[in-house]
């Protein structure tokens, strides 16, 4: 029991490091005082559910609500992402701006820092992030990468079995918790994705390097 305890403990410092203390900002300044004082139970107690929920459902029935909630992600994104671009509602961003010019700019064979954003910005994404940008861009938008990374990474939490949760639950029920963490008790996460930010897909593929490093690494030994 004290062991269990320990490890639960331990698991809701990292969930708040993690998700809830970058949340904060964001629900504090759309709602105020009383966002964070609903957020915070409400974000915890979830977090304590939903590694539970694999245990219940069949592994075609997680798949297939893994594929639902990830489309509905996708279908949120080309819905709001217009609105958030606009600067209508929650100011816009200018980094997925950057990453397109700096990109395009490349792609011209021209130097991709000469040109401001559109909010007069200088140009931040480092030459790799433009490289690894080309093929979304290429497809109209670098923003498309983030979906393409994290389902990537949704892929190898579940393969990979990178934590205790995964071992037991393996497969797709591992990475179905990651999934709703990320649409339900993230919405730092969400509104990154909704500007059309790069800052999801570097750090996802940052991960899976070292994933994939850790994986040569003990191959090798």
């Amino acid at each position: 029991m004290n062991g269990r305890f320990s490890q639960r403990v331990v698991s809701l410092f990292w969930f708040a490091l993690i998700v809830l203390i970058p949340s904060f900002p964001v629900v504090f300044r759309d709602l105020g005082l009383i966002g964070p004082l609903i957020y915070i139970p409400v974000a915890t107690t979830l977090f304590l559910l939903l590694p539970r929920y694999g245990h219940f459902l069949s592994k075609a029935q997680t798949r297939w609500l893994m594929i639902g909630a990830f489309c509905l992600l996708v279908v949120s994104f080309f819905v709001v992402y217009p609105i958030a671009d606009s600067g209508i509602v929650g100011g816009g961003g200018d980094r997925d701006d950057a990453l397109n010019r700096a990109t395009g700019a490349l792609l011209r064979a021209e130097y991709p820092y000469y040109e401001p954003t559109y909010m007069g910005n200088p140009i931040s994404p480092l030459p790799g992030s433009l490289l690894i940008a080309i093929p979304f861009v290429l497809l109209g938008n670098g923003a498309y990468q983030n979906f393409f990374w994290f389902a990537l990474f949704l892929l190898a939490f579940g393969h990979h079995a990178v934590d205790q949760t995964a071992r037991r639950l393996s497969g797709a029920r591992a990475a179905l918790p990651v999934l709703f963490t990320a649409l339900v008790l993230y919405p730092e996460f969400l509104r990154e994705l909704w500007v059309g930010s790069d800052l999801p897909a570097n750090s996802i593929y940052l991960f899976l390097a070292i994933l994939l490093l850790a994986r040569v690494r003990r191959r090798w030994q």
